[in-house]
């Protein structure tokens, strides 16, 4: 019995949905006039006074039905089919309201639409002026001037708010520049660019730097917490200072991905994200164990691989 309740209580939710595809079906299968028919004023009384009646007659029927257990499937049908009706008939209501409207808006706005006709006899009306020369060359010269950029306000927002989450961690990976200061020389870059192209191109430059500072200090945050908790792990270290150990680590990584000539700038960034990538993964599942650890520390020789 649950379960057909919540079937019965989904479907009511269903039913005015349902009932607005019948009338839609009922609309196209009668065509235009046949729905202009069905909207009339004394169709739409005829309907409500039906449905009225059948409401009534159901109501009555549930009164004496519901105890009776062969009845029960069809008084649900009949409950179905009243809110399907009900749906429908809201539907052609507002299909009658929106008739009229329809035709009052045209009353109204049809004097106008003869009125122009009149003093144009149905031609565009030309527009005369002295200084037409003078307005025609002041508007040559309008659209002669480029185009006002178009900010990308969300994506600099998102942006901004990404300077300010790490602001709010003291990442070393900012420059070491006062709150608010990497943000600002940011949008300074962006608003004195002179065209729409440039300016794609140096939010985009941007974005892809702020990433790359993002996922250094992810590394770095990592690398930190793994150390404070393995401290052992700097007596066999190279370098004395685990921030200048990693720090030294990103700048050869950056170099050595520069001296290759195939790869572009933008392939440059790439594959440096990816190699940060990597070292958040090892770091995650190998812990002080990590190969990139022992490789930033100095463990192995310099030429080994990433």
């Amino acid at each position: 019995m649950r379960r057909v309740r919540r079937i019965m209580s989904l479907v009511r939710y269903c039913i005015p949905l349902f009932g607005f595809m019948a009338a839609n079906f009922l609309e196209r299968f009668l065509g235009s006039e046949g729905t202009a028919i069905m909207i009339t004023g004394k169709d739409l009384v005829f309907f409500a006074i039906l449905l009225v009646t059948w409401i009534f007659l159901f109501r009555l029927f549930y009164v004496y039905g519901r105890m009776n257990k062969k009845y029960r499937f069809l008084l649900k049908l009949m409950y179905v089919a009243i809110l399907l009706a009900i749906s429908m008939f809201f539907y052609c209501i507002r299909s009658h309201f929106l008739f009229y409207l329809g035709l009052c808006l045209s009353g109204i706005l049809c004097p106008f639409v003869f009125v122009i006709n009149n003093v144009s006899s149905g031609e565009i009306v030309p527009y005369y002026s002295e200084n037409s020369d003078s307005e025609d060359s002041f508007g040559l010269q309008v659209l002669a001037e480029p185009w006002p950029v178009t900010h990308n306000l969300a994506f600099e927002s998102s942006m901004r708010n990404r300077i300010l989450a790490m602001e709010n961690n003291h990442s070393i990976f900012l420059l070491d520049k006062e709150r608010g200061v990497y943000w600002n020389e940011i949008k300074t870059v962006l608003d004195q660019a002179p065209s729409q192209e440039e300016y794609n191109r140096l939010l985009e430059f941007e974005n892809s730097d702020l990433q790359i500072r993002e996922k250094k200090d992810e590394c770095y945050s990592l690398f930190i917490k793994v150390l404070s908790e393995h401290p052992d792990l700097l007596e066999n270290a190279q370098y004395t200072s685990p921030t200048e150990a990693i720090i030294s680590y990103f700048e050869n990584t950056r170099e050595e991905l520069e001296t290759e000539e195939v790869l572009s700038p933008a392939d440059t960034d790439k594959a440096e994200m990816r190699i940060y990538a990597k070292i958040v993964k090892d770091i995650n599942q190998n812990g002080p164990q990590s190969y990139y650890i022992k490789k930033i520390l100095g463990y192995f020789d310099k030429d080994g691989g990433f």
